[in-house]
């Protein structure tokens, strides 16, 4: 098992992400960030590209990112396990979104394939 925002996890996700092909509308342009902190004030960051119907994952903060979502460890876990919605993560206060909020919600349809191709890597995931 992979242990959730290690490493080995980030270095999975890359590799996921690398494997998909056509994985979102090839007209899409956009770069989701995800900023993870923790009670000592610790962060875990990484990005997705979205770009040409590909998706790329990096490890760190993006240099210009579309949109940012900042979560505590225990929020960002409930949501990727599908404990939570992140809807419901924003409407509590346990998730921040920053950057281009229109962009997000115009691409709604687009995204939502997102969560079916790291399934399998939450399903090697320890929390």
């Amino acid at each position: 098992m992979l242990r959730f925002l290690s490493d080995e996890w980030l270095a999975a996700l890359e590799r996921a992400a690398e494997a998909a092909t056509d994985a979102v509308d090839p007209d899409l342009d956009m770069v989701i960030q995800q900023v993870v902190t923790d009670d000592d004030g610790t962060e875990v960051a990484y990005h997705l590209v979205l770009r040409g119907g590909r998706v790329r994952a990096h490890r760190g903060r993006a240099s210009a990112p579309t949109v940012t979502f900042i979560t505590d460890r225990d929020t960002a876990a409930r949501i990727n396990q599908g404990i939570q919605s992140a809807q419901a993560a924003f409407m509590t206060g346990g998730l921040r979104i920053g950057g281009d909020i229109r962009a997000l919600a115009s691409q709604q349809a687009s995204l939502a394939g997102l969560q079916d191709l790291f399934g399998a890597l939450r399903a090697e995931t320890s929390y």
